[in-house]
Order: C-alpha cells, then structure tokens, then sequence
C-alpha cells in the first residue's frame, strides 16, 4: 500500500493566511512482505492517525504530508558498511524527509504516526 500524500493540489504550497507556508510531516513504512495484510493493518492501527492530521491541518491551513517510503534501505553511513540484516533503520527516514521538503516550506511540524493532536485549536 503507498500512502504518499500531498493534498494541496500539485505544485501547490498552501499558506496558514499569514504568509507562512507549514506543513506536517509523518512517515509510515511497512515492513510485512503481505501488501494485503499490511494495507488491514495500516488501515486499522493508523487510519485515526491520519484522520486526525488531516484534520488539523485543513483547519489551520496547513499542508499534510504522508510519505510511505522506506527512503534510507540499502544505505550505509560515515562510509562504513552495514551488513543487510543491520540496515540503516526507518528511523532515519525523518531527517531525510524533513531534508526533502523543508525548502518548500518556512516551518515543517513531525509528528510520528502514533501521534495523535489532542486540541485541534491550537
């Protein structure tokens, strides 16, 4: 299942109506080899997760991405080899992506999937 969404319309960078441009930033990678199986659980464990982001965000004007992507697989870092059962962990997908679309926008909000915003208001 790929959850990559970026709900302004493409190429489009909404605002907060103050001229900052804000985006919350979560990313979710699956690692079951079954899609079927992991599309259930993503959908079970995760779908008010994303609700309630998606939420907040159209209430503040902000733009929510959710990248589903494993970007860091394979990698190694400080050139030191990592063997295949190592890796470099779905963790570091955070600075990658926080890298990625932070030249888009002037503030970019992570949260973890298993995050939930208790005020919506605020």
């Amino acid at each position: 299942m790929d959850l990559d969404h970026h709900h302004p319309g493409e190429g489009e960078i909404l605002s907060d109506g103050h001229g900052l441009r804000i985006a919350v930033l979560s990313n979710f990678v699956e690692l079951t080899q079954d899609s079927r199986d992991a599309s259930f659980e993503t959908a079970r464990v995760f779908g008010e997760h994303v609700a309630n982001k998606e939420c907040y965000c159209k209430l503040h004007g902000y733009d929510f991405i959710l990248d589903s992507r494993h970007h860091v697989e394979g990698m190694s870092y400080a050139g030191k080899e990592i063997n295949e059962e190592e890796g470099i962990t779905v963790h570091y997908n955070k600075p990658f992506l926080i890298h990625k679309w932070l030249p888009h926008y002037d503030w970019i909000l992570w949260l973890d999937m298993d995050a939930l915003i208790v005020d919506l208001q605020r």
